[in-house]
């Protein structure tokens, strides 16, 4: 529990090749695919070699299956133990911004036992009390449609699913 973006950062780092996929909430998953090595907490120019894929799990008029969006020249890669960042030339020009939450502790910090606090832990991510990482989507950069039909995604707590290709 809670090392998911500190295996992402490992995994940039490492393999060639990766996949990101992540459950964002009920009504969406994004993919997220990067096909070149990352350096740990280094911001890194990956131009147009970045895939987005999106999956809204809804039906609508203006839903759509999926949606595969490449980046651009100029968008940089940023990722250390904490944060996973996809931005344009500028890191407030941000398009997928994942971090790693401040969890709400009150529930088990008085537990004796280390055991006894992991499984609270994990009760409490279950429950959706806690998460083990935050996501912020500009899915504005993937269309106007699916901004409107799936909503603003802001500090949303990625449900269970994460997951990691090489």
């Amino acid at each position: 529990m809670g090392r998911f973006l500190p295996v992402v950062c490992r995994s940039l780092d490492v393999f060639h090749k990766k996949l990101i996929v992540l459950r964002i909430n009920d009504r969406l998953s994004v993919a997220i695919y990067v096909p070149e090595k990352v350096a740990r907490a280094s911001e890194v120019a990956v131009d147009d070699g970045v895939r987005v894929f999106v999956f809204p799990h809804t039906q609508g008029l203006q839903s759509s299956n999926y949606r595969a969006v490449p980046t651009k020249a100029t968008y940089r890669l940023y990722c250390d133990e904490q944060v996973f960042q996809l931005y344009h030339q500028k890191r407030r020009n941000t398009w997928i911004f994942l971090r790693s939450p401040k969890g709400d502790d009150a529930l088990y910090r008085a537990l004796p036992s280390v055991g006894d606090k992991r499984r609270v832990r994990e009760h409490t991510m279950r429950q959706q009390i806690n998460f083990e990482c935050k996501a912020s989507i500009a899915l504005d950069k993937i269309g106007r449609d699916m901004k409107t039909h799936i909503g603003k995604i802001q500090s949303e707590g990625v449900l269970g699913g994460v997951s990691i290709f090489v």
